[in-house]
């Protein structure tokens, strides 16, 4: 009995230490596999999609259970699953000029009938399925923070670079801040024409402004936070007398 009891205890002391570090990921084998295939933002594809460290990385994500995921793992986790399986789609219908050609039926009608690549349920965790429209917007833009629009990478060329390492928690924010600057300073991306009061934005800014007006007030005052000192002065002086033009945004695939 006095075994018994010793036994019941250690259970108590070792077991809810073992299910807080259950919800631990390594994303290392991700900053591997990007590190290798991912240069100026642009992947190598063809050499990615038969990478078996690359394939295990999705198998490590599909066996993890979101909701034991700690709180302060789950961004850098969500954005780490989004980016993963969007390239694991792209990877495993490689050749493609596009990821939308990926889409059923015409464009117009795969948005109105929620057919698109994103509404497809391509991505299993825990052997639950969701779509990358379901990571973004249920998982994603509800934690608050703007800044994410920086990370997620949709496999265009018009979307933020992929960057050569995994969001990790530790350095999160720093990575997200540093996402915003490398986006706002690519002129085909964003750029400025201040003498004549114009500038020239990505087309996020129009489809997500509420996330950045949530975020810092208005599109302009959360561009300034990721611009240099002059061009952020300059921005918020002429706020209220910009012309802003939304960049066409180029769908082709980023490689």
């Amino acid at each position: 009995m006095i075994r018994v009891y010793f036994v019941c205890v250690a259970l108590c002391i070792v077991l809810p230490f073992h299910s807080a570090r259950a919800s631990d990921i390594d994303h290392s084998l991700f900053t591997q596999v990007l590190k290798e295939y991912v240069k100026d933002g642009r992947i190598n594809y063809k050499g990615l999609k038969d990478d078996a460290r690359f394939r295990q990385y999705i198998r490590i994500l599909e066996e993890s259970d979101p909701p034991s995921i700690a709180p302060e793992d789950t961004l850098a986790y969500w954005l780490n699953v989004y980016n993963a399986f969007t390239l694991k789609v792209v990877c495993d219908h490689y050749p493609l000029e596009s990821i939308r050609d990926l889409n059923n039926g015409p464009l117009i009608f795969a948005y109105l009938f929620r057919t698109t690549v994103w509404d497809k349920e391509l991505i299993t965790l825990n052997g639950k399925p969701y779509t990358l429209d379901q990571v973004e917007h249920e998982y994603i833009r509800p934690i608050g923070d703007a800044r994410v629009h920086f990370a997620m990478v949709c496999a265009a060329k018009s979307c933020p670079s992929l960057r050569t390492e995994a969001y990790s928690t530790d350095r999160v924010n720093d990575q997200l801040d540093q996402q915003g600057r490398l986006f706002m300073s690519q002129a085909k991306k964003n750029r400025f024409d201040l003498p004549n009061k114009r500038i020239f934005i990505s087309k996020i800014f129009d489809w997500f402004e509420e996330d950045f007006v949530r975020d810092s007030g208005s599109v302009i005052k959360f561009i300034a936070r990721f611009v240099s000192p002059d061009v952020a002065r300059q921005l918020l002086l002429l706020e209220q007398e910009l012309d802003i033009d939304y960049i066409d945004y180029d769908w082709s695939l980023n490689e």
